[in-house]
């Protein structure tokens, strides 16, 4: 975007901006600050959204929490732990658009932020992938009760409203960022569905006792894919990075 006085991609400026681009019409400016408020509509309803979404996921990980202290099951665990990084990756999104709407520079702001989110796909991983091998070694048998299937159903329809429309506005604002905090919201919605699936599962076969922990343990791999190949785009390892001279 390179532009210090807010969200107004190089594409918006008229002539007496850049004198390199063509005069525009009347008509043309129009459309431009049409297209402007569009985009400035989308940035606010990436924040509400995120605000909204810290609401829900705090509700989630309080609740998740005190079943995963109450039970042997790596998807709860993952359930609530999904949920504090939820919360974390769409205050990250509210950090990155609060600059577009005061003006601040925001190029430099999606990236950090798209890389705390991958950070936090990470971390998810290796907290899954831990328990998970723990407990098949341990071979713990889960506990699981009808309340707790209630909150998995519950966070699945919820998480699966909420992470489209973080897709949606990803598109329009063509934000990784964003895109990423819909990831983790759907990742909610799949450990959801493990919990619902393998409660159901070890009720009618106590055999099965390891279907949760292999959900946990098939979420964690491809969180650490996914997070590891969003890394690799990006050189975060440097000062430089997360403390640029400038904001773009």
């Amino acid at each position: 975007m390179g532009d210090h006085t807010g969200y107004r991609p190089d594409h918006y400026l008229s002539s007496e901006e850049d004198p390199s681009v063509a005069v525009f019409s009347t008509h043309d400016d129009d459309v431009l600050a049409g297209k402007f408020q569009a985009d400035m509509w989308w940035v606010r309803a990436a924040i509400y959204c995120s605000w909204l979404s810290i609401l829900i996921t705090l509700i989630f990980g309080i609740v998740g929490s005190v079943y995963a202290a109450q039970s042997e099951s790596v998807a709860i665990l993952g359930f609530a732990f999904d949920a504090f990084l939820d919360l974390l990756s769409s205050g990250l999104v509210i950090w990155r658009f609060w600059a577009t709407l005061s003006g601040a520079g925001s190029e430099s702001r999606e990236k950090r932020a798209t890389v705390g989110i991958a950070l936090t796909f990470v971390a998810l991983s290796l907290v899954l992938g831990i328990e998970a091998i723990v407990h098949l070694v341990r071979k713990d048998v889960p506990s699981s009760t009808a309340e707790l299937r209630k909150v998995a159903i519950a966070s699945i329809v919820i998480d699966l409203v909420l992470g489209t429309f973080k897709l949606k506005v990803a598109q329009k604002l063509k934000s990784s960022a964003m895109r990423g905090d819909a990831v983790t919201t759907f990742a909610g919605v799949i450990i959801g569905l493990s919990i619902a699936i393998s409660t159901n599962v070890y009720e009618d076969d106590h055999s099965a006792w390891w279907v949760d922990s292999f959900f946990g343990l098939v979420l964690s791999i491809g969180l650490m894919i996914l997070g590891c190949y969003t890394l690799a785009h990006y050189q975060w390892r440097t000062k430089r990075f997360w403390n640029p001279p400038t904001e773009l």
